[in-house]
This record gives structure tokens, C-alpha cells and sequence, in this order.
């Protein structure tokens, strides 16, 4: 038989954040595509068809397909990944779940199938998020592989911030190592820094995530919030050093102009300084970070 052309579909959503996590939210209207042309023995007309209308964004009309497809061919790993981006994409995280057990029950070594499904069981808070991810760091993605390693320890590290904080630590290690120049990772590990009463270690975090994104708000908060603890001999440092994380979003606020984002930061910013703990589990809870980003998708080959 002629081997049909398919695709498995890569999702990024615009403005999401420095790292676009794989994980597979609900995409918007018009989400942007990236599509990459594979070679797939037996494919039926369906799964083309299928394709196109995942192309379009036309997540309703490539359900029915897609599932034709996977009855007449449980093995074929690549519509069972397909069938999980679309069920996530109608809102059916079970049926998403189900659909990349199956893509990694007919090929395991796929990087982007166990970076999904990790991501999906971690919405669900489900242990076995951990199993997936760590599968995920150790495989090859088929595109910007740096990148797409970064998002999967970054994402393992959230999953362990409660369980295992040490090697949520390493694992944000790793990210910022395979993304230097991404902020996140830094600003993901300075609150497990806090709480280990590690504060020299996560303001050198927050710098440096303000060093790689001088306008970046989150570190600015961090380090004012940083600077407002009782532990922290300098706690006035906040209002009175030029560099402090206070002092970054009032310059921010005077530049943009009343009303404008900088000014409610900082208001946001002293009110939460009294309630640090409440403060930094909105600013960095894990399960917000996670469900950043979207899509992924992956050359496949058949064999």
C-alpha cells in the first residue's frame, strides 16, 4: 500500500510564558498549528481526513475519525495521540488520559506522549504524573530538544514540590540548564528555597530571574516579598534599594503611567506582604504553572 502522509499536531498558544509546558489545554478559536509531514504504512483515508480537520481546529469533526481509526488499527500509536489532543481539546480529560496510555502502550519511547500524558495526570493530581515525566526526560524530542526537555523538568519539578522538594529542586536545576535563558525555572525554585529557610540562595534565584527579564514582575514580587520576611536583617530594603524587587515595579508603574499593569502589581504586591505564605502559594502554586502552556506534537515514524 502507498504510504499516506499525516501529522501529528504541535499546539503552542501565543503569550503563554517563557517555556510552553506540553501540556494540552483546551485550545482557543483560532489556535496557530504546527504541523510535521511523516510517513505512516497502512493509514486509512480517515486519518488523513482526521489531519485536515486538526489543521483547521475542527476538534469536533476529527473525534469520530480518529476514533474509526484507532478501532481499525489499535496499534497505530500515532491517532491514539492524536485522539488525546482532541479529547483534551473537547474538554474529555479521562477519554485524553485513556488515548495517550494506549500511544505509549503501542510505542513507549515517544518523548511528547509521556510528556502529555504526565501533564494531563498532573491536572488530576494523579501520582503517576511523576512516572510519565521522568519517562519524558530521559527520550529525545523530535524538535528543539533543549526546549522541550526544559518543559518536562520543569514540570516534573512542580509535580515534586510538596512530595519530594529536594528533587524538585534538581529538577529545576535541570531546566535552567538546558533554558538559560528562561526566567521561570529560577522563579520556580526560590520558594522551595524559602521553605527551606535557604533565603541567600533564593534571592540569588530571584536575581537571576530578574537578570534574564529585568520587566519581569514575578521576580520583583519575589524579592520584595523576599525582603518583607522577619528573618531578613534588610527588610527595608524593599522600599529603599534602587535594585529591590520594589523598587522594580515602581519604576514599572511610574514609566507605564496610572492605571497601568506596574501600578496594580505594586498594590497587590503590599497588600500581600503581611500574608507572605498565601502570597507566594498564588504567585508560584505549581498546578497554575503546569496548565500554562500547550500541545505537542512529534514526527512519527512507523516500525
Amino acid at each position: 500500500m502507498v504510504p499516506h502522509r499525516i501529522s501529528l499536531h504541535a499546539v503552542c498558544l501565543a503569550a503563554l510564558g517563557p517555556l510552553c509546558l506540553y501540556s494540552q489545554q483546551p485550545a482557543p478559536a483560532k489556535p496557530t498549528h504546527h504541523h510535521v509531514q511523516v510517513e505512516e504504512e497502512g493509514t486509512s483515508t480517515d486519518f488523513a481526513h482526521a489531519a485536515d480537520l486538526l489543521n483547521k481546529g475542527d476538534y469536533t469533526a476529527a473525534e469520530p475519525l480518529l476514533k474509526s481509526v484507532t478501532t481499525a488499527e489499535p496499534s497505530n500509536y500515532a491517532a491514539w495521540f492524536d485522539l488525546g489532543f482532541v479529547e483534551n481539546a473537547l474538554g474529555k480529560v479521562d477519554d485524553s488520559v485513556a488515548a495517550y496510555r494506549k500511544s505509549i502502550a503501542s510505542k513507549p519511547g515517544v518523548f511528547e506522549s509521556n510528556l502529555n500524558l504526565g501533564l494531563q495526570l498532573a491536572k488530576q493530581h494523579d501520582p503517576q504524573a511523576e512516572t510519565y515525566l521522568r519517562a519524558a526526560t530521559t527520550l529525545t524530542p523530535e524538535k528543539d530538544a533543549n526546549k522541550g526537555l526544559a518543559a518536562a523538568w520543569l514540570s516534573l519539578g512542580h509535580v515534586l514540590e510538596k512530595s519530594k522538594p529536594d528533587d524538585a529542586l534538581a529538577a529545576f536545576q535541570k531546566a535552567a540548564t538546558l533554558a538559560p535563558s528562561d526566567p521561570e525555572p529560577h522563579l520556580s525554585a526560590g520558594p522551595l528555597l524559602e521553605s527551606a529557610n535557604r533565603f541567600a540562595d533564593a534571592e540569588r534565584e530571584y536575581k537571576q530571574a530578574q537578570s534574564l527579564d529585568p520587566k519581569n514582575v514575578d521576580a520583583a514580587i519575589a524579592l520584595a516579598t523576599l525582603y518583607a520576611r522577619p528573618q531578613i536583617s534588610r527588610c527595608r530594603r524593599a522600599t529603599t534599594n534602587p535594585d529591590s524587587g520594589t523598587a522594580a515595579i515602581s519604576g514599572r508603574a511610574h514609566s507605564d503611567g496610572p492605571g497601568s499593569r506596574g501600578t496594580g502589581e505594586l498594590f497587590r504586591c503590599h497588600r500581600r506582604i503581611p500574608d507572605r505564605h498565601q502570597a507566594r502559594t498564588q504567585r508560584f502554586g505549581s498546578t497554575a504553572r503546569i496548565s500554562r502552556c500547550a500541545g505537542a506534537g512529534r514526527k512519527v515514524r512507523s516500525g
